[in-house]
């Protein structure tokens, strides 16, 4: 009985976020926000690895969180008074300790081991979705080139075998 009702609550509460979800995605539908919010949807969808790897910090990205903190964030960072800003990371070897560790970037650097990672944004932050924008073609032309270097490793492997 205890259990049905609090699922009942669950279900309710992910109904509610789900109806303010489709409000908010009218209303910013056709705006540069409108655009990141569609993408961001679809990658949640269909590339939620790298969904989860960009928006860890700031969007609970459980089943049973996401439509609300997702709709929260956005209305948040984008469209209200708080802001977000984009790290740069990269993982490098120590070669005292011999361990990986994750040290800053310049995202101008085309190394696809370069990552974003989107944070709250405090004073220092901005609004503008089409940083976001730019974070997420680079975890996909990433994500290219990585696979890219696989293929052609593989590739040279394969000729060593055989010659």
């Amino acid at each position: 009985m205890i259990t049905d009702t609090l699922l009942d609550a669950a279900l309710s509460s992910v109904q509610k976020d789900h109806s303010k979800l489709v409000e908010l995605v009218a209303r910013v539908q056709g705006t540069e926000v409108g655009e990141f919010v569609n993408r961001a949807l679809d990658w949640r969808i269909n590339k939620p690895q790298e969904f989860y790897e960009l928006f860890c910090q700031v969007i609970d990205t459980s089943p049973e969180g996401f439509m609300g903190s997702f709709r929260m964030w956005v209305v948040n960072a984008l469209l209200d008074d708080d802001s977000f800003e984009i790290k740069w990371f990269r993982s490098e070897m120590n070669r005292e300790t011999r361990t990986f560790q994750t040290v800053s970037a310049d995202p101008s650097d085309s190394d696809f081991s370069i990552y974003p990672l989107v944070v709250q944004g405090g004073d220092t932050g901005r609004q503008d979705p089409k940083l976001l924008m730019v974070a997420m073609d680079r975890i996909e032309e990433n994500k290219r080139n990585r696979e890219q270097y696989y293929k052609r490793f593989e590739m040279l492997m394969h000729q060593i075998k055989n010659l």
